[in-house]
Parts: structure tokens; sequence; C-alpha cells
């Protein structure tokens, strides 16, 4: 009987949790009434020491290892990715600066095309393309994951505008050219004796191009390029009079001209945004000096 008891009280939760706290209590009684808290209070001082100096040390010393790592990784990114597309941007930017007596740009934008379409030739006039080519390059590799959100916005705006622009400065080129055939130019020009197998092609004129100008300097210059005064030539230089005098109400130039300062302004704000980054990289990173988290 008393075996079926004890066993009640051992299988008995509360019993267990006593006996529990009773064998805690006993241990904590002896460590301070048996002089055993006295006797290893200093190596216990010590060990606790010890063990919060080591992790103190470690979590500095990877912050620090942190910081320099990403300073590193920083001054990385500013030398092999922002500063090129900067460099690109500010000779764009240069590019059209100096063609800002007309809106007529050539910009090229695959590096395969930047060898052949480097320099081209528009009115007799002999002049460099402008290129925007490393963000799109940059576009299909991995380097795109460390390009800022507001730096990717904007220069994939330049993208957008550049497209927009190009397909409105075709447009003025196909719409001289239907305008062309329209005001019987060449045709004219093959009745003349022994023009019969030729074509004048006239190339589309860079007043077009021009927000304020005048067709008459230019049907000048055509008639001196080709010696177009003689009497012969009478139903020839009519037509082209003809045409020049109603070209710019033929052919709307607004959305070309509209294009035309959005693509300017769209590289002023991407330039603006990805020299706002390289300054806070420099400054940050390479001066050392405190300036609010780049966002």
């Amino acid at each position: 009987m008393d075996k079926i008891v004890l066993l009640e009280k051992m299988i008995n939760p509360f019993n267990i949790l006593n006996l529990e706290f009773s064998n805690l209590s006993n241990i904590i009684n002896s460590i301070f009434y048996n002089n055993y808290f006295d006797k290893y209070f200093p190596a216990i001082i010590g060990l606790a020491g010890v063990i919060i100096g080591s992790l103190i040390s470690y979590l500095t010393n990877k912050s620090i290892s942190q910081t320099e790592r990403n300073s590193r990784l920083a001054i990385q990114r500013k030398n092999l990715i922002y500063a090129p597309i900067y460099k690109e941007l500010l000779q764009l930017s240069n590019y059209v600066d100096n063609n800002k007596k007309t809106c007529y740009l050539n910009i090229t934008q695959e590096s395969y095309l930047s060898d052949r379409e480097e320099e081209y030739y528009y009115d007799g006039e002999r002049r460099k393309s402008g290129l925007f080519i490393i963000w799109n390059d940059i576009k299909k590799d991995i380097r795109k994951n460390y390009i800022p959100h507001k730096v990717e916005k904007s220069l994939n705006d330049v993208n957008s505008k550049i497209d927009i622009y190009t397909i409105n400065r075709d447009k003025i080129d196909k719409e001289f050219k239907e305008l062309y055939v329209k005001y019987k130019i060449d045709e004219s020009y093959k009745k003349i004796d022994g023009m019969r197998d030729c074509s004048l092609n006239l190339e589309t004129p860079a007043f077009l191009f021009y927000k304020n100008t005048s067709s008459t300097d230019y049907i000048k210059e055509i008639y001196d390029r080709y010696g177009f005064s003689e009497p012969k030539y009478e139903e020839l230089r009519q037509n082209i009079e003809n045409l020049f005098k109603n070209l710019t109400k033929e052919i709307d130039r607004k959305d070309l001209f509209e294009s035309y300062d959005l693509l300017c302004e769209s590289i002023v704000c991407a330039r603006k945004e990805i020299d706002k980054l390289i300054y806070y990289i420099t400054n940050r990173y390479e001066l050392g000096r405190e300036l609010e988290q780049y966002e």
C-alpha cells in the first residue's frame, strides 16, 4: 500500500514541480550560505566580462567590416557603372547644345551601330552622331540591379524620348518625299533635255527642322548648286518654289518640336539624378562626410 501511495505522489505533476523548486532552493542556499558565492564571484564576473567584451568586439568588427565592404562596393559601382553613364549623358548634352540652331538630331542607341553611325551628312554638313548606348548595354546584364530606381526611371525616360523624337523626325522626311512627288519635282526635272534618266533627289531641307526660318535662302542655294537659273529650268523652278512655299503649311512640325524639347529636358533630368548619386558616393564613402541617405 505504501508503495502505491509513493508512486502516486511521484506521478503527481505538482509533487514533481515542488521537488524541482525544492532542489533549486537548496542549490541557491548552498551557494549563498556556504560562502560559495563569495569564493567564485570574481571568476564569474571575469568570465561574464570576457564573454560580453568578446561579443561587443565581434559586433563592432563586423559592423566596421560591413561598412568598409559597402564603401568599397559603392565606389566600384560609381567607377564602373555610374561614371560612364554620366560621361555619355554629358557628351549627349553637348551634342544637343552644338545642334541648338536646328531640331535635327541623330542619336544612336545600339552599340553595334556606334561605329557605322558615328558620322553622317545632312544638307552637305558633316556631323557626329549623338550616342546613348551604355545604358542599353547595362540593361542587358546584372549591372541593372545596382541602378537606383530614380536613376533607372530617368534613363529609361531618355530612351523613350529618343524613340518618340526619332519617329517624329522620320515622319518629316517621309512627308517631304510624298510632297516631292505631289509637286512633280522629279517629273519636271526629267522633262529637261538630257535629264531623262536622272533623278534630282533633293534631300529633306534643313529649314524644316528650324523653329524660325525661311525657305528663301534654301531655294537660292539649290539654284546655285544645280545651276537652275537657265530658262530651260523654268517649270522645275516653279514647282520647287510651289513646293517650298507650301511646305511648312502641309507638314505639321508641332510634334517634332515638342518631342525635341522633351528629349532635351529628359537628358538634363537624367544628368541631375546620376550627378546626385555620384556626389553622394564621393562625399560619403571617399571623403567620409556625413550626408543624408541617398533615396
